[in-house]
């Protein structure tokens, strides 16, 4: 059996989140919906239908080295890695039946005979998100009815985060050990002896190689993914799922970060979602409420939310004291300095501390980038190298309409 992910038409229109990763690469919950099928599927490997942009960056880390099989899972990489419902797909797929999954109308998994239906490898390299809707409906399959969800929004990441993490937790803890009731470790964890753990909302996982410094808290349910490093005095509670490699101190609650992102020091991050390669500067905050309590609207639609913080793109940095107002989504390759009360396009120096916004120069973005990434032993790639470039040309448009300059950037 193999997985096969493919993106809906849908994907762009969750930039940043999705602007250099494909959708089924989000981390939400603890883990990614690659992962948590992985674990769930037992599947042999995986095949990707992603946009065409995508292609080199996601083939380079999800390569599939196995040969073509007769039974393929087609899964929609917008779904929400939800362990507990998943689960019981998993099970269904285990009958060797064949049957899809429909949400809104569309068809969000399905599970394939490909030697019954003569599908080919080849023909499935010629699937794309565009096309993928009308391949899986001339197969005419049984619709069954599963209780799946979608990331259709900015802050459906956040959102979904806070409501599956719990539950995703006991089916990521296998094989660690139990350091304390609740609190789950990888291999060659180190934690201080006056760490203060509270599992009582949610189990607390410590992944391989992470170290957890002097007088640390740590309230569940939260996620810590591996090598990363807990600074002394960090505050980090209730629904927070970090991917690895990150550095992390001051107050963290119920936000994902996506992995390998500094937020080191003191200063507030709650409701929020951070992309890879994030930087933020001491004294950084952002706002999760409005002064007046009511809804918060997010890339201009209503969320629904009365809680709901910022999303930043990959390669994101902010200066000292930078504040982020409530709801405010920041495009990759930015800077930050001051506050910043809009959202951002990508590519652009921006906050109040600025004369005007000014462009960042995609050859500027690119070296910045190496060199953050070279400090984690992380080459930049020549594929990633073009996609920034495709990003950044594909989002010139934004950047003028926002009344992005050319030049250097002024401090006042």
């Amino acid at each position: 059996m193999q997985i096969i992910f493919f993106e809906n038409e849908n994907a762009d229109k969750l930039a940043p989140i999705t602007s250099l990763r494909p959708t089924f690469d989000i981390h939400c919950g603890g883990t990614t919906l690659a992962i948590l099928s992985k674990i769930l599927f037992k599947y042999s490997g995986a095949r990707i239908i992603v946009r065409s942009q995508l292609k080199a960056v996601t083939l380079a880390k999800f390569p599939n080295p196995n040969p073509w099989s007769d039974r393929q899972i087609f899964i929609d990489g917008s779904l929400v890695p939800d362990a507990k419902v998943l689960a019981r797909v998993a099970k269904l797929v285990a009958s060797d039946k064949e049957f899809v999954v429909k949400l809104k109308g569309k068809i969000v998994l399905a599970a394939v005979n490909s030697k019954a239906h003569g599908i080919s490898e080849k023909s499935v390299r010629k699937l794309t998100p565009e096309n993928i809707q009308e391949f899986l409906t001339s197969l005419k399959l049984k619709v069954v009815k599963q209780e799946l969800t979608q990331i259709e929004n900015l802050w459906d990441v956040i959102v979904a985060n806070m409501e599956i993490i719990k539950n995703n937790l006991p089916l990521l803890a296998q094989g660690m050990t139990e350091y304390k009731p609740g609190v789950w470790v990888g291999k060659k964890v180190k934690i201080a002896p006056d760490v203060v753990f509270d599992a009582s909302a949610g189990n607390i996982i410590i992944n391989d190689g992470t170290v957890v410094e002097d007088k640390v808290v740590l309230r569940g349910p939260i996620y810590i993914g591996k090598k990363c490093k807990i600074n002394s005095f960090a505050d980090i509670k209730n629904a927070v799922s970090i991917g690895d490699v990150c550095k992390l101190g001051g107050e963290i609650a119920e936000s994902v970060i996506q992995g390998y992102s500094n937020k080191q020091h003191y200063g507030f991050l709650g409701y929020s979602y951070l992309g890879e390669w994030v930087n933020l500067g001491g004294g950084t905050s952002n706002s999760d409420m409005k002064n007046t309590y009511g809804q918060i609207s997010m890339a201009g639609q209503p969320t629904g939310q009365q809680f709901l913080g910022c999303v930043l793109g990959d390669h994101v940095k902010t200066a000292i004291g930078t504040m982020i107002y409530t709801g405010k989504v920041v495009g990759a390759g930015s800077n930050l300095y001051g506050a910043v009360t809009k959202d951002v396009p990508a590519f652009t120096n921006a906050g109040s501390q600025l004369v005007k916004l000014i462009s960042v120069p995609v050859d500027v973005a690119i070296k910045v980038g190496k060199a953050g990434m070279g400090r984690r032993s992380v080459k930049l790639s020549a594929a990633m190298r073009k996609l920034i470039a495709v990003l950044y040309n594909s989002t010139v448009s934004d950047r003028k309409q926002a009344g992005v300059k050319v030049g250097k950037p002024e401090l006042k």
